[in-house]
């Protein structure tokens, strides 16, 4: 079985980044669908596998495990006390229970062909990105040339720095590891296929075909280092290292720096830098001496702080409004987290909260210039932050705890390869975190994916915290107890099949009316762009149900309904959906369809509000002055066109200049008055 579902992971960690579908409103909504499909599969197999007598099981339980069971919990916790059973959020955290779990089942002597599939799949992306950059292909994006499959060249370059750390470690491995020709990777001779082999013991008669496939493939790309393996890793270095500098991602270049710096660090080690020489005859120079020499320690720790503080000051001033951006995001973040520091907020708090906190911290410190870099944010642009949020400083703990095991947690004994695997795995999961200090990996599937995989590669390194041990029972004995326990063993294994039937039922279920979901709500907002708003209402009404969590999904119903002018049941969605995503376009909606109602009062202060989120916008103002002209409240009229008259604008465009204009005749008319 454990070559079927390495064929089933490889598989679709090659294909998931390539989900991006226009299919759907958000495009990458398409890399949730194909992660939920191979969730599907997996399941499958699991139950395939429950379907056969168990032979015996071994559990290395280790402090990761335990912990991110903890996590689990507690997020489980949170959705209960929130009320938050938002479908396509349950799906996804199944779908990532199934996949670590599915991982930790599979021996680490095929660690080596996922290791390969991640760098094929970022390889692709890579040499995608390219071809995007001269003009080949198009992007995603129609501001951006380069997005890969992904919908911009943020989340693009996180995934793309998975690619050096792991690429880097296998050239490493050229040099410093010399792999008998006879053994795996694990240091254990591979089975020759035999006509005689016990196909209860390989699982089953395709396993039993596909093993000699798998362990040429494995054998081939390490022990014997062919041309194939080392033009994967050559391509994958220099498309990447091309790529890049042209994504403009301060925060990957920050992540490739420190992952290559973290992985230099444990290349210091003289067991792996023993064989590698610089130059050659009378000034050849072993480089493990070399370090050992204290003034190239100090020479080299200097220039590392040297060049890491003026490349921070220059990734500053490239884009100085985008750094003072996250700046004020993470301070207005600072009070969401005051306000309940320990438990957090709950599940998708941030994008729940932290518009009407930004309105909060604006009405009282009123600074033009924080104004300027402010916007409508759901994002936190750094995950630890986000984790804060939404789970407090107790979740945060254990998020904490657990880097600090995959980073430093203490090994079994390994050989010098698995040592190597295991320097990737952890500099990826550095590159990663540090990209996710600036940015929102959390946000993207395949990002997260990489996580998972990442998480349960590195498990099956360390030291098991307990071993649990279910031995198969002697049959030929026929006593009492032991014919007891073989009812009760398979009792409990078909009650297993039995539930997970079910449950895989109930997931089937919810996955096609999931899918049915975003494809109605595709079809009403193209609907809805084409101006007509009454006939896209009723795929919103028959989308509800299953995305009624979704900010984004409520937003675009509470628009549609105000634009059809059903105002009363677009305040109702409207003040709905402040729950899950309130921004400035959702109040000017709402202010739109309570002034229509006659409700000034709720319609001046629904504008205001919307202001004060972004106090550097012209168009909740510019909505305030025409109700109070329209209303006969002259002065106030008159002072709202004076401040949009005289405000500095960010960006000029044409509808600053009409609502300027409109200003102007509103002064005209009064002062004429």
């Amino acid at each position: 079985m454990n070559i079927l579902k390495i064929l089933l992971l490889s598989l679709f960690l090659c294909t998931v980044p390539w989900g991006f579908s226009n299919q759907f409103v958000h495009a990458q909504t398409g890399q949730f669908f194909i992660f939920i499909i191979f969730s599907v599969a997996i399941l499958s197999l699991h139950l395939l596998r429950l379907s056969k007598p168990l032979t015996s099981l071994i559990l290395n339980i280790t402090k990761t495990d335990i912990l991110l069971l903890s996590l689990i919990v507690l997020t489980g916790i949170h959705c209960y006390i929130q009320n938050y059973f938002s479908i396509a959020f349950i799906l996804e955290t199944i779908s990532y229970i199934l996949l670590y779990i599915t991982l930790r089942g599979i021996d680490k002597k095929y660690n080596v062909i996922l290791l390969f599939s991640l760098l094929i799949a970022g390889t692709a992306q890579a040499i995608y990105g390219n071809l995007q950059l001269y003009d080949i292909y198009p992007s995603n994006h129609s501001t951006f040339k380069i997005t890969g499959s992904f919908f911009n060249p943020g989340p693009y370059s996180g995934y793309l720095i998975s690619i050096i750390p792991l690429a880097l470690a296998l050239f490493l491995l050229k040099y410093t590891t010399h792999l008998n020709h006879h053994k795996n990777i694990s240091g254990t001779e591979f089975p020759a296929p035999n006509k005689s082999t016990n196909i209860k013991d390989l699982g089953s008669m395709s396993e039993s075909a596909l093993e000699p496939l798998v362990q040429k493939i494995t054998k081939t790309a390490y022990q014997n280092r062919t041309n194939l393996s080392q033009y994967l890793i050559g391509i994958s270095i220099i498309t990447t290292l091309l790529v890049l500098p042209a994504s403009r991602s301060r925060a990957a270049w920050v992540a490739i720096a420190s992952s290559l710096l973290f992985v230099f660090m444990h290349m210091w080690q003289p067991d792996l830098l023993r064989n590698i020489t610089l130059f050659k005859g009378k000034w050849k120079v072993r480089v493990d001496k070399l370090l050992r020499k204290t003034i190239i320690k100090v020479i080299g720790a200097i220039t590392v702080v040297v060049l890491l503080l003026s490349g921070l000051f220059s990734l500053y001033t490239m884009k100085q409004g985008s750094v003072d951006g996250r700046f004020l995001i993470w301070k207005v973040s600072s009070q969401i987290i005051k306000d309940k520091p320990i438990f957090g907020h709950g599940i998708n708090a941030f994008e729940a909260t932290y518009m009407d906190y930004q309105a909060n911290y604006f009405a009282q410190n009123l600074s033009s210039y924080e104004s300027f870099v402010a916007d409508n944010t759901k994002y936190a642009f750094n995950e630890f932050i986000r984790i804060g949020v939404e789970m407090g400083i107790f979740g945060l703990s254990i998020c904490l705890i657990i880097i600090g095991f995959v980073l430093f947690g203490k090994t079994t004994r390994l050989n010098q390869t698995e040592k190597l695997f295991l320097i990737a795995f952890r500099t990826t999961f550095v590159a990663i975190i540090i990209f996710g200090l600036f940015s929102y990996p959390a946000e993207i599937i395949p990002i997260k994916i990489n996580i998972v995989v990442l998480l349960a590669l590195v498990a099956d390194y360390l030291k098991p915290f307990q071993v649990l041990k279910i031995v198969p029972m002697n049959f030929d004995v026929k006593t009492s107890y032991q014919n007891q326990n073989t009812f009760l063993l398979n009792f409990g294994r078909i009650s297993i099949i039995t539930l997970l039937l079910f449950g895989g039922y109930i997931f089937i279920q919810n996955v096609v009316k999931l899918y049915d979901a975003n494809t109605n709500w595709k079809r009403a907002f193209t609907i809805y762009q084409m101006g007509a708003y009454e006939i896209c209402i009723k795929d919103y009404e028959k989308t509800f149900p299953y995305l009624r969590y979704n900010g984004d999904f409520l937003l675009n119903y509470g628009k549609a309904l105000s634009m059809a002018e059903k105002h009363d049941k677009a305040v109702e969605i409207l003040e709905y959906a402040r729950e899950y995503y309130p921004n400035t376009i959702l109040y000017t909606a709402l202010g739109d369809s309570q002034k229509a109602l006659g409700r000034i009062e709720k319609a001046e202060k629904a504008y205001l509000y919307a202001w004060q989120m972004i106090p550097s916008r012209f168009y909740p103002k510019y909505l305030l002055a025409k109700l109070y002209d329209e209303t006969g409240q002259k002065e106030k009229a008159v002072k709202i066109a004076y401040e949009l008259l005289n405000k500095e604008v960010k960006i000029e465009s044409d509808a600053i200049e009409e609502m300027k204009q409109e200003m102007r005749s509103i002064l005209s008319k009064h002062q004429l008055s």
